[in-house]
Order: C-alpha cells, then structure tokens, then sequence
C-alpha cells in the first residue's frame, strides 16, 4: 500500500479487514474500506449521477455478513452490473482514501487529519439507502420451474458434506440463520468455495446457460440446484453469469454475480390468511413494544428491528424472526440486559391468541430462546 502499486485480487478480497490495519497504521493517509459505508457512498453517488454527474462507483465485495447489504444489494439501485460503471478494484482503494479526506476536510475543517470521522458518518447513516430500497426488488422475481404447488416451496432434501455443491447450501443456511431472505455473491467465491473443499470448480455450463440457475424441482440430475432449493431460496437474478458465446476454456466470470431469493413455506394454511385483525393486533403491540425498548434500552436500541417494521409489516418481520434458528443481534443484547420481556419471543410466547399466526416450528424457535422448552 505504501509504495502505491494495484492491489491484486487476493488482497482486495480481504479489504475490510486490510483497511483496518492500515487506518492504524497511518489514520491521516488510509481509512477502513466498511462494506456499509461503501454502500452509503455508492448510494450518494447514485442520486449525484441521476442528475448527470457520471461518477463511478465503488466495488463491494459479494458474500458480506451485513443483513442490510445481503438483503438489497445497491446492484438493484444502480441497475444491471457493469464493469465500466465501477471503479476497478486494484485502485478503488486508494481513490476511495483520497475521496474521504477530500471530503472531510469540507464536511469536518476543524479536524481535516481526521478522515475516519468522514468514513464512521457513512457508516452510521447506511439505514438512509436500506430505506431508499423498499420497493426496489421488484425484479427479483424468481422463476418457480418445475412442479409447485399452491406456489409453495416443495420440501427437498439437502446435499451432504461430501458432495461437491454442498459449500452452497452450507453459505445460504448461515445467511438464512442470520436473518437474511436475500443474498447476493459472486461466481468467483461459489467457486473458491468448491475448490477449498478438492472439488474441482463450477462446470463450463455454469457459465454459459441459464438453465444451470434455473429452480427445477422434477429434474433429478441437476443436483446442483439442491443446494440452494433445499434451504428455502431460489435463483432470483443473475448479472455477468451467462454468456452462451464463452468457451469451455475462458476463465471463470469475476464480475458475475448471483441473488438468491428466500421463498417462504406457507405451512399454516389458510388460517394464517384470514387472520387480518389479528394481524392488525399484532402490528399494534410490536409498535407499542419497539416504543418500550427505545425508551427503556435507549442507546443499545436495536434498531433493525424497527426497520423491518417499516418495511415489511408486523406479521412478517415477526414470521422472519422467528424462522431462523439462531437468535438475532438485537435479541442477544436484549438477553445480556436482561430484557426478554422486551423480545418478540416473549411476545408471542406469552399471548396465545397470536400462536395461530405461526407455524409450529416458529413457536418453538420463541419458546427455546426465552427458556419455555
């Protein structure tokens, strides 16, 4: 980094852990490369370029941890993919330095050797473009191919360890156990995953045909597909996957990237649709109960929670919560405070008349975490 020279690939691959060093290292010269404040900068060059700027956009890295990233990835903001669009990633680093304190120095005068102040304001402030996104995944509509019936998922079972696209199943589970219903990765790590475990890489057809993503439950030869099938999600988008022109030989596509889509089972019947004054209810006292955290937990408020209020309705942000099996960030906090009064789990738990609203194996979820089992 000091000698100025392009970061290859190996080492833009581990950027936000780098960053971190090197912002020790030298906090006037360098500042953290946070996939969050990345995604609040490219959010503002977005607006900047929808009245003709024409700025370039920085690169984030596919597979990151970060709900509100996974969840809606900029990529469907800006729009399709393009390399050209994006600064390129052995120099984004280092244009993305000079950015910030350029910045700084306009936004925080008095402390112009400070550029991290400039990076923590953009990554405080990730929850303006997270909001921006409602509405915004209108594309991601996944193509149900095969036998579905009720449109609802079928139940298939997993890939064992052994097999060699279990590296894929085994990334959606951790996502779907984090809470995420979206996630979008690159080819480029699907494949880096296979060859970890000695299994060779993703075949040629990956990259040629769309067919290889598509969501087909009667084929029993495309055992690819259960990867992601048996986990609840589907193939929703793919961008710089597919290109029937590219020989068995060319090089795996670094730029393609693919979004998984949860697809949630409707176990509950028809029962749970014909709740809606229950639902009403519901919406009522989760408001009445985010009110109580923020006044009661005050700065430890876990604010994702009222997020996915926003965006999603209560019997939703509910049913999400309680279908993964881990417990989230703001139910952990909760717990160490000694609040389980003040969780969803307890909630639920604790009025049966919202109990038909959920499928049996959330109430076990809720009833786990606060201790009733």
């Amino acid at each position: 980094m000091e000698s100025g020279d392009p970061l290859p690939s190996e080492l833009f691959n581990i950027i936000p852990s780098l960053s971190k060093l090197s912002s020790f290292w030298d906090p006037e010269k360098y500042v953290i490369y946070d996939n969050r404040a990345i995604y609040t900068l490219n959010y503002i060059i977005y607006k900047a370029n929808e009245n003709g700027a024409g700025l370039k956009y920085f690169p984030i890295k596919g597979g990151s941890r970060n709900k509100m990233i996974t969840e809606k990835p900029i990529e469907i903001l800006i729009g399709k993919y393009i390399k050209s669009n994006f600064y390129p990633e052995e120099t984004a680093y280092y244009i993305y330095c000079d950015l910030i304190i350029a910045l700084n120095a306009l936004i925080y005068p008095e402390h112009s050797d400070e550029p991290y102040r400039t990076e923590m304001l953009l990554f405080t402030k990730i929850e303006i473009p997270f909001r921006e996104m409602n509405g915004k995944l209108d594309n991601l509509k996944p193509k149900l191919r095969g036998k579905v019936k009720n449109n609802q998922m079928q139940k298939v079972d997993g890939l064992s360890p052994k097999q060699k696209y279990y590296p894929i199943q085994e990334l959606l589970s951790n996502a779907l156990s984090e809470g995420m219903t979206t996630f979008t990765v690159t080819i480029d790590e699907l494949n880096q995953k296979i060859e970890r475990i000695g299994k060779g890489q993703l075949p040629a057809v990956a990259y040629k045909y769309g067919v290889f993503w598509g969501n087909d439950y009667a084929s029993k030869t495309h055992v690819w597909k259960t990867a992601w099938l048996s986990q609840g999600f589907v193939v929703a988008n793919t961008s710089g996957v597919v290109n029937p022109q590219r020989s068995d030989g060319d090089p795996v596509p670094v730029d393609g990237v693919v979004t998984f889509q949860f697809v949630k089972r409707d176990d509950i019947a028809d029962k749970k649709l014909n709740s809606s004054q229950l639902a009403k209810e519901l919406e009522i006292d989760l408001e009445t109960l985010y009110q109580r955290i923020q006044n009661e937990i005050k700065s430890n408020t876990p604010r994702y929670f009222s997020i996915m209020l926003a965006a999603k309705g209560a019997l939703a942000t509910a049913s999400e919560l309680l279908s993964s099996t881990d417990p989230t960030d703001g139910f952990t906090i909760l717990l160490l405070m000694g609040r389980l009064d003040l969780t969803i789990e307890f909630l639920v738990v604790n009025n049966p008349k919202y109990h038909p609203l959920f499928s049996e194996s959330m109430l076990k979820n809720a009833k786990l975490r606060i201790g009733r089992i």
